[in-house]
């Protein structure tokens, strides 16, 4: 019997393996996220009424995600997870493990820094140089470090200038496209 034929032959709930821990959770974060924003452009609709208004747009916007998390969480809520019989915190450790990797939350901190940076006036080019040229460097840190072999100098220089010619196109293109086409001053 081929893998087609096999999975042919299984009922719905044979095919559906139990959500993993934090995948439910992922609903809740959305819905508590939209929400938020649906409340504010809620706040910003009521002071500029109207189809055409700026706040048409994210209102639309944060309650179609309301809508999906809603759906999501209903259509969701009897289905079997990983993290059934786990205590509230167990689960709400795991869900923010999966919700937030390390790489996400080294990617949201560098973010930070880049808009700080931005916002103290440090130039845009500047500034965006070292946040790609970084993010792109912590992204790559695989083909230069590991935990049992330590740190490579020589695949770090051969990362950090292939990194360091990928950051010049693109604020190259940067350049070109917003500034010299489109007019567009940068900050």
């Amino acid at each position: 019997m081929s893998e087609l034929e096999k999975k042919r032959s299984e009922t719905p709930q044979q095919a559906e393996a139990p959500f993993k821990s934090g995948e439910k959770g992922f609903a809740v974060f959305w819905l508590l996220f939209g929400g938020f924003f649906f409340a504010q452009s809620l706040q910003l609709y009521q002071k500029h009424p109207g189809l055409d208004s700026c706040a048409a747009l994210p209102l639309f916007v944060t309650g179609v995600i309301v809508l999906c998390s809603i759906i999501n969480l209903i259509g969701d809520r009897a289905k079997p997870s990983d993290s059934q019989g786990r205590s509230p915190s167990q689960v709400v450790r795991q869900t923010l493990r999966v919700m937030f990797p390390t790489d996400v939350v080294s990617m949201m901190a560098l973010l930070l820094l880049y808009c700080l940076a931005l916002n103290a006036k440090l130039g845009f080019y500047p500034t965006t140089v070292v946040f790609l040229w970084v993010s792109m460097s912590w992204y790559m840190r695989k083909g230069f470090y590991s935990r049992q072999n330590g740190f490579n100098k020589k695949a770090f220089l051969k990362i950090a200038a292939k990194n360091l010619l990928w950051t010049a196109i693109s604020i190259l293109f940067i350049l070109v496209v917003f500034t010299f086409l489109f007019n567009v001053v940068l900050p």
